[in-house]
């Protein structure tokens, strides 16, 4: 890998020092930084875990083995991993998502879900019959209130559950997947019915005469 030096990256007052200086910069920016420093042992990993403790990162916190994800209290988002011993860690992190103040879809797919608590979001994509949609200001407790509320508009068929997720079908069809991303953010994604579903054309056959 190449020298990082790390007075060069950008957001790295931010994060305390890598603990080895050989590795690929892939992003280098003022709201992306994406480094994999090589030829760590685990003991340095899990230090550089404690070190970005301390500076901050514990916010909706997840780790194994292998990982750790967690938010400071400005909202940047930090990923860190690690496979095996001796092996490359991986250093991702986002600045705060920006959002503003969003209208609630009046298309076909948007009239399927109930409307959030929330007004403050951001569309990714948004079509009649699908969007993806990050929604702001929403606690943990908020997220249980809007899953349940799928579930009472019919988004019970085929579902899927845990702490942070939900994935479930209505009885046309419909899909819409819910998550609590951390920091006060949930996901919305809804897609409509898939044709296959609807077009099963498959001819039926009569072998009940056959030559004798």
């Amino acid at each position: 890998g190449e020298k990082v030096v790390w007075d060069e990256i950008i957001m790295g007052d931010m994060l305390p020092e890598p603990p080895a200086n050989k590795g690929e910069i892939y992003t280098n920016s003022a709201d992306d930084l994406w480094i994999d420093i090589n030829d760590l042992s685990d003991k340095q990993f899990n230090d550089y875990v404690d070190a970005c403790k301390d500076s901050g990162f514990t916010v909706d916190a997840s780790s194994d083995s292998f990982s750790y994800d967690a938010y400071n209290a400005e909202g940047y988002k930090l990923s860190l991993g690690h496979y095996g011993s001796d092996a490359d860690m991986s250093i991702r992190l986002e600045a705060p998502m920006e959002m503003t103040t969003i209208s609630w879809p009046a298309s076909d797919a948007g009239k399927q879900l109930p409307t959030p608590k929330s007004t403050t979001g951001k569309f990714s994509y948004e079509h009649d019959d699908s969007f993806f949609v990050y929604v702001g200001n929403t606690s943990r407790t908020d997220y249980a209130e809007y899953v349940n509320a799928c579930s009472e508009k019919g988004f019970n068929v085929d579902y899927s559950k845990g702490d942070d997720y939900y994935y479930a079908d209505n009885n046309e069809g419909w899909h819409v997947s819910v998550r609590y991303t951390g920091n006060n953010i949930m996901s919305i994604e809804i897609d409509a019915p898939s044709e296959d579903a609807d077009n099963d054309t498959t001819p039926s056959t009569d072998v009940s005469t056959q030559a004798s």
